[in-house]
């Protein structure tokens, strides 16, 4: 849906897919389709963090985006996956992509080592709350997480509620689908708070059709997401 996007307070299924079969899962849906790496990009390159962790970093895309300037740590469960990584940014500066889960995210990190971090698994985990608090810990006072989540109430499920018909899943291994106000939970019982809720783009039942009237990512649907971030994908 949406990039929640969270501050920590001053205190502080198996599925087995080939790197290329998560490549096209990144980016041949509505969720993601380009959209998502292009926001967080222009996100984090103005917060520009001098230090940035990304969680769940597939195949590498959006470090290939960022400034070199930019030290990311990147991670991964799947060695394919950050393998392909390491090739799409081989000749980037300050790109490191290593083997850990979300909740043995120290192993890689130390406490407080980053500005921001780019969260994109709270969906793929049984614990979602638990593994939010683990990169709360990997943040700075003050640092801010960009999560990123589907949203079962975006308007196309709404609309097939609305006609009793079955609601397309975005993703076959997802645990979960957040709606808005779930996110905002899962977010504050991690202790973070939530400063901005951002849609990526507004998709419609028939998307077929409909794309070639209003394309998506055009200003039409931008609006719609800014304007009704809860229906928002």
């Amino acid at each position: 849906m949406a990039i929640p996007a969270g501050r920590p307070s001053e205190q502080r299924s198996t599925h087995i897919l080939s790197a290329e079969d998560r490549a096209r899962s990144e980016l041949g849906t509505y969720f993601t389709r380009g959209l998502r790496f292009s926001m967080l990009r222009d996100a984090i390159e103005q917060l520009h963090p001098a230090n940035l962790l990304v969680v769940r970093c597939n195949v590498g895309y959006l470090e290939s985006m960022l400034s070199e300037d930019i030290r990311i740590l990147s991670t991964d469960v799947h060695e394919d996956t950050l393998d392909a990584a390491r090739r799409v940014n081989a000749h980037r500066r300050n790109r490191a992509f290593v083997m850990a889960d979300v909740y043995h995210l120290m192993a890689a990190a130390k406490p407080g080592q980053f500005q921001a971090a780019v969260v994109c698994v709270a969906e793929h985990v049984a614990d979602d709350v638990g593994a939010l608090k683990v990169v709360g810990e990997c943040l700075a006072p003050g640092g801010t997480m960009f999560l990123v989540v589907t949203n079962a109430h975006r308007f196309q499920n709404t609309l097939h509620r609305m006609i009793g018909r079955r609601l397309p899943v975005l993703s076959s291994y997802h645990l979960r689908e957040y709606t808005k106000e779930s996110a905002e939970t899962a977010v504050r019982k991690a202790g973070l708070r939530v400063e901005q809720i951002v849609g990526l783009d507004f998709t419609f039942p028939k998307e077929g059709l409909v794309e070639r009237v209003v394309p998506f990512g055009s200003g039409p649907r931008q609006w719609l997401a800014a304007r009704f971030p809860g229906a928002a994908t």
